[in-house]
């Protein structure tokens, strides 16, 4: 994600969802500069970010507490047990926000809306949902 193919100002808008979590930091960063790169000048973003006042983020945070799995960066998670290979994600980086850290990582961009999409889980145990994220690369 962070080397795209593709020439500048190709798009007209990228849509990344449940997958530019998937790195650390940084890369999220280099993600994003290459999702504006590619983008023509007024193109769109949409994209959502696991959100940090959700129960997935509470429970990562009680798995590094239990020593489970690993906080490598500030809110940014990874299972490194073995095995984990053939799960979803597990094996991947975890990277949540809060508010004040998508404004950081998208300001070089438009905002146009920001919001949370949450839900409560079927388990009862409190809210699931990320960010949503609308943004615009500046003309």
């Amino acid at each position: 994600m962070s080397a795209l193919p593709w020439s500048d100002e190709t798009f007209d808008a990228v849509l990344s969802i449940s997958a530019i979590h998937h790195h650390q930091r940084q890369e999220i960063v280099r993600t994003l500069d290459e999702v504006r790169r590619v983008l023509k000048p007024g193109g769109l973003l949409l994209a959502d970010f696991p959100c940090t006042d959700t129960t997935d983020y509470h429970l990562m945070r009680a798995q590094v507490s239990a020593g489970q799995i690993a906080e490598v960066e500030p809110d940014t998670f990874v299972d490194q047990r073995s095995g984990l290979e053939d799960t979803d994600d597990g094996f991947l980086p975890h990277h949540y926000c809060d508010e004040a850290d998508l404004h950081d990582l998208l300001g070089p961009f438009d905002i146009i809306r920001l919001w949370t999409s949450l839900r409560e889980s079927k388990d009862g145990c409190g809210p699931r949902g990320k960010w949503i994220a609308s943004a615009r690369k500046p003309l």
